[in-house]
């Protein structure tokens, strides 16, 4: 009788968890399964079943064979076992089955990675759209305030010199009426004075001629 047959798997880029049950292969990704037995005859094949079906059949090389599977896929999914057997002197011998190997299929990660990202782009995009917005809004708000602000201001500076040109005016006004005041008193001063001396000499000439007109 043939020893049973060992049965494991392998993937090479390591997308494979193991679950309670066997390992749990990524979609898309490569894996092996190796069929191996104790060295009892040389050559002989190892035949891959999945369930009661024969999948593939591959010669033995040093006493075992592996089933490559470039790229898993949901039909890969299954219960694998190995058989192996050997011709010896015209006659065929077949070993019992292996233990049971349950391959899982798992979809791949990339794509969710992918939708996750592009969502924290998309997210990430529009708070930067609002920031920008908000800072734009309150950089008009600070223009409108500032704008506000100067006008304010050189409408107060304007309302200060308006004050000091009326200020002004009224000084040179005043001015120009103290002196036309001083203007008037001064001709006035000077006319009485004339009239005065006029009258002292009528006096005086009335006087003369009464002292002329006395001896008679």
């Amino acid at each position: 009788n043939l020893q049973q047959p060992s049965i494991s798997h392998r993937a090479p880029d390591g997308q494979f968890v193991v679950g309670s049950q066997g390992p749990v292969i990524t979609r898309g990704h490569s894996f092996t399964i190796i069929c191996s037995t104790e060295s009892q005859y040389p050559g002989g094949s190892f035949h891959l079943f999945r369930g009661s079906n024969i999948t593939r059949s591959e010669s033995a090389v040093s006493h075992s064979a592996s089933f490559f599977f470039p790229e898993a896929d949901y039909s890969h999914e299954g219960n694998y076992s190995c058989v192996y057997e050997v011709s010896v002197s015209s006659r065929s011998f077949r070993s019992s089955a292996s233990q049971l190997l349950l391959i899982t299929i798992t979809a791949s990660l990339l794509p969710v990675i992918g939708a996750a990202v592009s969502a924290v782009l998309i997210l990430l995009s529009v708070l930067i759209i609002i920031l920008l917005l908000k800072r734009r809004q309150q950089q008009r708000n600070n223009e409108m305030h500032l704008n506000s602000f100067t006008k304010a201001k050189l409408k107060k500076n304007d309302d200060e010199v308006d004050y000091e040109n009326v200020k002004r005016h009224e000084n040179m006004d005043h001015d120009d009426s103290k002196q036309d005041y001083i203007n008037v008193n001064s001709d006035q001063s000077e006319e009485d004075c004339i009239n005065v001396n006029v009258t002292e000499k009528s006096v005086v000439d009335k006087s003369d001629d009464a002292i002329y007109e006395s001896p008679d």
